[in-house]
């Protein structure tokens, strides 16, 4: 991610899904600017808007970036997700459940932080897990409700823990959108 120097609300970043998808982020956009960030491709989403990558090229994603972020000020760099700590490590072609699993593995084992997982197009948040008073909590939006709290439940802060959060997880979002398996999934992990 890189912001408008001396504004960390402007920013914009790059995005990569488990199977190589890729979707361009800026932030929200001023409300005079919101037009042109439309005209681009760019919807919102939660905290940024967003547009998937689909066929540019490096240098054609570059400046559709710039051209939605409309900074006049340099840009710097301000945050890098490194991917999954440690040794766990999924193969790109993996199904989604493993995804999850070897990133809530990856929690239990780092001892810290926080696992986001989210996918679609553009991408939604499907839910997180963190350490919480010894136990792993895990909080999953649900599918098209917005006034209730969402699917919140705790599961021990072990590898069996680890796998039956995932597990649950994997479950109640398939259930929930049938395309789960077939849409770009994007995992995040945010040690603080």
């Amino acid at each position: 991610m890189v912001a408008a120097k001396g504004d960390d609300d402007v920013w914009c970043a790059a995005v990569a899904a488990v199977d190589g998808a890729v979707e361009l982020r800026v932030s929200p956009p001023a409300r005079r600017d919101r037009d042109r960030v439309t005209t681009l491709g760019f919807v919102p989403v939660i905290d940024a808007w967003s547009r998937p990558a689909t066929t540019a090229s490096d240098e054609e994603c570059a400046r559709l970036l710039a051209e939605a972020l409309g900074a006049a000020a340099p840009l710097r760099h301000v945050l890098t997700h490194p991917g999954v700590p440690g040794t766990v490590v999924t193969p790109p072609d993996a199904e989604h459940a493993e995804h999850v699993a070897g990133a809530v593995r990856a929690l239990a084992l780092h001892g810290r932080g926080r696992v986001y997982v989210g996918g679609g197009r553009p991408e939604q948040l499907y839910g997180t897990v963190c350490i919480d008073d010894g136990d792993l909590l895990v909080e999953r939006e649900v599918a098209g409700e917005t006034e209730v709290a969402g699917d919140i439940w705790r599961e021990p802060f072990t590898l069996d823990g680890a796998a039956a959060a995932a597990r649950t997880f994997v479950e109640r979002t398939r259930a929930e959108r049938p395309g789960f398996d077939a849409e770009p999934l994007f995992i995040g992990f945010i040690d603080p």
